[in-house]
C-alpha cells in the first residue's frame, strides 16, 4: 500500500523504525527485535539497517537538506539501529551538534527529490518552522493556499504544562503518590 502510493507520486516520511523499513533491508543478528535475523524493507530508500544492542538517545541540532529547508532544527534521536545509505544517496539532515558537542555527521536519507525521506529524529514536526515549511510545500504542490498562516506558536507541550500548573495542586499530587515535592521544582518555566 505504501509502496503503491509512493509509485503514484505520493510523499512518504519515515521516522525511526519507519525510516528503517523504507530502506532495502533491516538485519537483526543479535535478535534485538525477535528471532527473525533479516527483514526485507519497502525499497523506497537506498538504505540498509543493522540493529544493535546499544541504544542511541541524544539531543541534536541539525540542518535540513530537504527541498530547500535550510533552517537549523532541534530534535532528538532514539534508535537501536545503524543505517548505511547507498553511495549515490543523499542525507536528509546534516547534524551540527549532538549532545551539545559540535559534529559533522548526517542523518536520514532522501530520495525522489525529497518526496520520500526518513530520519532518526523524533519530534521533527514539533519544530514550528520546519513543520510550516513542509506543510507549505504540500499545499503548493496541490495548488492550494492556506487562508491563515499558522504562526510560530508556543510548544504545545509547554502550553499543556501551563494549563496543568494553573489547575492542579502539585503539593496534593505529591502527597497522593507518597513523595515529597522536590525542592525547586521547575515545571513549565515556573518554580514551585
Amino acid at each position: 500500500m505504501i509502496s503503491a502510493y509512493a509509485r503514484r507520486g505520493g510523499r512518504v516520511v519515515g521516522i525511526c523504525g519507519g525510516y528503517q523499513i523504507l530502506g532495502d533491508e533491516v538485519r537483526d543478528p543479535l535478535g534485538v527485535e525477535g528471532r527473525r535475523k533479516r527483514e526485507k524493507g519497502l525499497g523506497l530508500l537506498p538504505v540498509s539497517t543493522e540493529l544493535t544492542a546499544e541504544k542511541i538517545t541524544e539531543k541534536v541540532i541539525a540542518r535540513s537538506q530537504l527541498n530547500g529547508f535550510k533552517r537549523s532544527i532541534e530534535s532528538y534521536e532514539i534508535h537501536m539501529g545503524r543505517s548505511q545509505i547507498g553511495k549515490l544517496a543523499s542525507p536528509a539532515f546534516n547534524i551540527l551538534k549532538r549532545a551539545g558537542q559540535s559534529v559533522s555527521k548526517t542523518d536520514g536519507t532522501r530520495a525522489e527529490n525529497g518526496r520520500i525521506w526518513g530520519t532518526y529524529f523524533h519530534g521533527i514536526f514539533a519544530n514550528s518552522s520546519f513543520r510550516l515549511d513542509w506543510l507549505e510545500e504540500l499545499f503548493r504542490l496541490k495548488g492550494l493556499r492556506r487562508k491563515a498562516k499558522e504562526g510560530l506558536k508556543k510548544d504545545p507541550y509547554d502550553a499543556w504544562a501551563d494549563h496543568l500548573c494553573k489547575h492542579l495542586d502539585m503539593k496534593q499530587i505529591f502527597d497522593l503518590v507518597g513523595t515529597k515535592k522536590p525542592k525547586n521544582l521547575l515545571w513549565a518555566g515556573k518554580r514551585y
